[in-house]
């Protein structure tokens, strides 16, 4: 769960990974249920579990945008617009599509005559492309928790409401800028402005993901499990 919907509190076991979820919105579960909730039960895959990166990053020129598995909201193309037009020459941007991504055709089309931009489609390795990017575009879902365990500076967009937990919390903690909601004005104007945040401050950035490291231990199915 990720938002303490009312038909989960008929469960017998909660799991609510999240860092800013809340106690009071699980007070009316079942006396029964067990409630996992918090950092420490982040359920990571074991390829972001074993990833291991040797390289120091000490600017910021490999940049991945990603919007999850869909993009029902059509903002890759304005975002990767602004992108080319406001990032240096040299930066080179990947764009990630699900498999489920409708307009992907689109995105292709769009960005075909773009030299420094590069799709990638329904990748199988997202440890190893987020791993070698020195700054990552997201949503505010699961992808924030693997970009922390790989050590990776990333900006967040709210594309659902249930991300905007994440992306308030992460940037209290001033681990990621917060380019806000998709719906409201000026999303596109604020992303390129946390994007640019970034890229200037490359020391302040990758100093963020390494606190932002100490979130994840990369044991959380291991307390799932052993809560079970």
């Amino acid at each position: 769960d990720d938002a303490g919907r009312p038909e989960v509190l008929l469960a017998d076991v909660i799991l609510n990974q999240n860092a800013a979820s809340k106690l009071s919105w699980y007070s009316r579960r079942q006396s029964h249920c067990r409630l996992l909730r918090g950092v420490e039960y982040i359920l990571l895959r074991k390829e972001f579990q074993m990833a291991r990166f040797d390289r120091t990053r000490s600017s910021i020129r490999n940049i991945v945008l990603t919007t999850g598995g869909t993009d029902t909201l059509r903002v890759t193309v304005p975002i990767v617009e602004s992108l080319v037009s406001v990032v240096p020459r040299d930066c080179q941007l990947n764009i990630l599509i699900g498999a489920s991504n409708k307009d992907r055709e689109h995105i292709i089309h769009k960005t075909a005559h773009m030299d420094n931009v590069a799709c990638l489609y329904n990748v199988n390795n997202m440890a190893q492309v987020l791993g070698a990017a020195d700054l990552v575009i997201t949503g505010a879902g699961s992808t924030v928790w693997e970009c922390l365990a790989l050590r990776v500076p990333f900006v967040t967009m709210t594309l659902a409401d249930n991300q905007n937990f994440n992306a308030k919390y992460l940037a209290e903690k001033g681990l990621a800028p917060m380019a806000g909601i998709v719906s409201e004005a000026g999303f596109i104007d604020r992303v390129m402005s946390c994007v640019l945040q970034q890229i200037s401050d490359p020391p302040a950035a990758i100093s963020a993901a390494e606190r932002g490291k100490r979130l994840i231990d990369g044991r959380g199915a291991d307390r799932v499990l052993a809560s079970l």
